[in-house]
């Protein structure tokens, strides 16, 4: 099942990548540790440096548990990598920020999504496209999740055992 979480993660962290610019994509850094930082081994999804500005993503698909799930979940990941941006600023990065990219299991769309969207460069014309993509992949992917774990609540322990009738 874990797998399957994973994949529904990283399928919408890929349409996240396939939208970049093509000039943008070789400075793009993903699922890497940042270089010359020493603290705790974070991978953020996404590191887009060009230098002077950084700009780290980070894909999260939670659970829709009501409202503020999003904005709790978006909170989590600027706490996570708030020591990131401090080693970016004491290197001399004059701008970096962290944008959480967050779609909920059910499909529910973070209103900061549009944001990252627009610090990574995508183009105003393709973030619909995205948003709608990464919407029906967060929901297909919490389907196959569902399926999978439907399957085993419902698998071996409820089936009679080896020889028993009905």
């Amino acid at each position: 099942m874990m797998n399957a979480i994973t994949a529904r993660h990283d399928t919408v962290l890929g349409r996240l990548l396939a939208a970049l610019p093509a000039r943008l994509r070789g400075l793009a850094k993903t699922n890497c540790q940042v270089p010359g930082f020493t603290g705790p081994p974070l991978r953020p999804d996404i590191v887009l440096d060009d230098g002077a500005e950084v700009v780290i993503v980070d894909v999260t698909v939670p659970f829709d548990a009501g409202e503020g799930a999003l904005d709790v979940a978006a909170q989590a990941k600027l706490e996570k990598y708030r020591c990131v941006v401090d080693f970016y600023q004491s290197i001399g990065r004059r701008s970096t920020v962290v944008r959480p990219f967050v779609v909920g299991t059910l499909g529910s769309w973070f209103h900061g999504n549009d944001q990252c969207m627009s610090d990574l460069n995508i183009p105003h014309d393709s973030r619909a496209r995205v948003r709608r993509q990464c919407i029906s992949d967060a929901i297909s992917g919490s389907d196959i999740v569902w399926s999978l774990f439907r399957n085993r609540e419902s698998g071996p322990a409820a089936s009679p055992a080896a020889g028993e009738g009905p």
